[in-house]
């Protein structure tokens, strides 16, 4: 096994256990705030992380992918760039914080109220500024530096909040320490990059003038931030016009449980970036090209498993998991099985085309796969409700590997295994459709 080879499969276990720290510790604090806040409390936090996750979205303005490709790509640019990067994501925070702010106030809240969601926002935007400093990390392949910080950090701020919530019960001291451990995670995250900051000399003037020009220079990356979002979610803005609320929610309890599986895949594919962005950039075609078929490779075996493990076992743990109230859910797992087949190959695909730079491909092919996702929702919801659901999004899942693996099988000499992984990919989702459907 080559250095190289054994730098990416530790950064892979690093990457991956620093995912499941994240989502472990948003489950248990998810849990325990429903549990002991009770319904109107949790939705003042529910409703101020809503209203910060969408303002944060925008405030991204697609900086981390940006920052992560050129600061791979260009090792000399790479602590100005992040440098930057944290600061216009600090002001453009500050800066959302006020219509964030008098969205509360309309809301209609007690003052009570208002000061835990005002607390609540202000800690999901240190959260949200201390994950692009980190970048500063990734670009390094130092992903085990990240998941020590992210660790503890995690179990102190689950901690706060766990005592704070079964103590008091009551939503401002819990809002209160949720903003205390993320802002501790914000410091813990420029500390760990203050070597990056300290080397950042510039003017406020100059601050202001590179901060505009690294907007515009990411605005395509924005973009595809925007649209992979929407098609994250679109379904069920549209779902809701179309079926019950009780078929709304036995539909998001099977396709969430599955997407919020995906930051593992995107943590993974997010490994191979820098050294990808780098062999691209450096003109080293042949090792490029080598890394990126183990890529596919890989990801390809890790969608036909997981795939298929949702099928076999989905419909088995559903009255486990869930209870006989979502009886109803076992003829989606089919359909979400394959959505997933067909999505983790894409994102390797995906991620080779942020390495490259071909973002303008990524946004037409999501452009095509949102617009499918839309038209079909419409068409087919009223014919056979949520059943045909999880089959659109693999339709649109299917579009975008497909997109995707074309322009990434361009940079190949020999593109066959790419078109083969795909076929395989097609021609198992649809030998599952035809059993199932």
């Amino acid at each position: 096994m080559t250095p190289a080879s054994r730098s990416i499969r530790r950064s892979k276990f690093f990457a991956v256990l620093t995912s499941i720290l994240r989502l472990a510790g948003g489950l248990i604090t998810f849990l325990i705030q429903v549990r002991f806040l009770g319904p109107h409390q949790f939705g003042v936090i529910g409703s101020a992380i809503t209203v910060a996750a969408l303002a944060s979205l925008v405030s991204d303005f697609g900086m981390n992918t940006y920052a992560m490709r050129w600061g791979s790509a260009k090792p000399e640019r790479r602590d100005g760039l992040i440098s930057l990067a944290v600061i216009v994501k600090a002001f453009l925070s500050v800066m959302f914080l006020l219509p964030c702010l008098v969205w509360v106030h309309l809301l209609g809240l007690s003052a009570h109220e208002e000061r835990a969601a005002t607390l609540t926002i202000i800690g999901y935007f240190a959260a949200a500024t201390a994950d692009v400093g980190l970048i500063a990390l990734r670009v390094r392949s130092l992903f085990d530096r990240e998941m020590i910080i992210v660790a503890w950090t995690t179990f102190v701020s689950v901690a706060l909040v766990v005592v704070a919530a079964t103590v008091t019960r009551d939503v401002l001291p819990t809002a209160f320490f949720f903003a205390v451990g993320r802002v501790l995670y914000l410091v813990a995250a420029l500390h760990a990059i203050r070597e990056t900051l300290a080397g950042f000399r510039t003017t406020a003037r100059g601050i202001f003038r590179d901060g505009l020009a690294l907007l515009v220079a990411s605005k395509v990356y924005a973009v595809d931030l925007i649209l992979s979002n929407a098609g994250n979610q679109i379904d069920v803005v549209i779902m809701a016009f179309f079926v019950d609320t009780a078929s709304v929610g036995r539909y998001v309890v099977v396709t969430r449980l599955v997407q919020n599986a995906m930051p593992i895949v995107g943590m993974l594919a997010t490994v191979y970036l820098p050294p990808l962005a780098s062999l691209h950039t450096s003109g080293k075609a042949d090792d490029y090209r080598s890394l990126a078929k183990r890529m596919n490779l890989e990801f390809f075996a890790l969608g036909i498993v997981a795939g298929l493990c949702v099928i076999v076992f989905g419909p088995l743990g559903t009255p486990i998991v869930f209870g006989p109230a979502y009886d109803a859910v076992r003829p989606l797992w089919p359909g979400v099985g394959v959505f997933l087949m067909l999505k983790v190959p894409g994102s390797a695909f995906g991620m080779q085309l942020v390495a490259s730079g071909q973002i303008r491909w990524r946004v037409g092919t999501q452009i095509a796969a949102l617009a499918f996702t839309c038209g079909a929702l419409v068409l087919l919801l009223p014919l056979w409700g949520i059943l045909a659901a999880p089959w659109i999004l693999s339709g649109a899942a299917l579009i975008c590997m497909l997109g995707y693996g074309e322009a990434a099988a361009r940079q190949y000499k020999d593109a066959v295994s790419v078109r083969l992984y795909c076929l395989v990919c097609c021609a198992t989702g649809a030998g599952i459709f035809v059993a199932f459907w």
